[in-house]
Parts: structure tokens; sequence; C-alpha cells
């Protein structure tokens, strides 16, 4: 997770996938994860089918000093200060600013089973 945290996601939600598809569940994968280092805050919006968990970043008020917060919900009615991320889309946070990108793990198909 430290040097490459996309791939890290990546390879969790590919994993966890592959094991609903082996596992015979049909429903679909809706996330958001979020994980940090102390310095940066990797947050993650997704869903394999349907619509996924909201997911929003902002600041509680107007004219912080570049403090964000990254909530599920907007803290407040304020709609000016919070910015939802879209579905399928991870966000990075950190000193240097804020960078969202889509978000697409390879699917993993369930593993062949072998007869007895």
């Amino acid at each position: 997770m430290d040097e490459d945290p996309r791939g890290a996601f990546t390879a969790t939600v590919a994993q966890v996938e592959g094991v609903m598809v082996e596992c015979g569940c049909t429903a679909p994968l809706r996330l958001t994860a979020a994980a940090t280092d102390g310095r940066r805050i990797h947050a993650l919006r997704y869903a394999a089918g349907g619509e996924a968990p909201s997911l929003f970043y902002g600041s509680a008020r107007a004219g912080a000093d570049g403090a964000t917060m990254i909530l599920s919900e907007p803290l407040d009615s304020a709609e000016n200060r919070w910015i939802a991320v879209p579905d399928s889309h991870l966000l990075e946070a950190g000193p240097d600013g804020i960078r969202i990108a889509p978000f697409a793990p390879t699917r993993v198909s369930a593993p062949a089973r072998t007869a007895a």
C-alpha cells in the first residue's frame, strides 16, 4: 500500500470480486474505502454494478486553510463546499492537493474447478 495505493486497491477489489464469483454471489460489489499513510489519504468509490455508495470531499468552513475532509455524506448543507467523488473513481488527497482518477479493476474470473 505504501508504494502503490492504486495497485493495492485494484488487487483487493479484483480478489474480492473473484471470491464473489467463485462463491456464486450475484449481488454487485458496492463499496467506499479509504487508507492513509499519515501524509496522504486514498479514498475509493466503486461499484461493480449499480451505483456506488456516496463519497464527498471538501471543507467544513469557508476559506479553510487547506484542510480537506473526506466523508460519506456532506457534513452540512453548504453545497458549494462539498464535491461528490464520481462513481468508480479513486481520490488522493495530500500536501500537494487533490487528484481524482477513474478506477476500473481488472476482473478476476473464478478459478477453474477440477472434478474430484
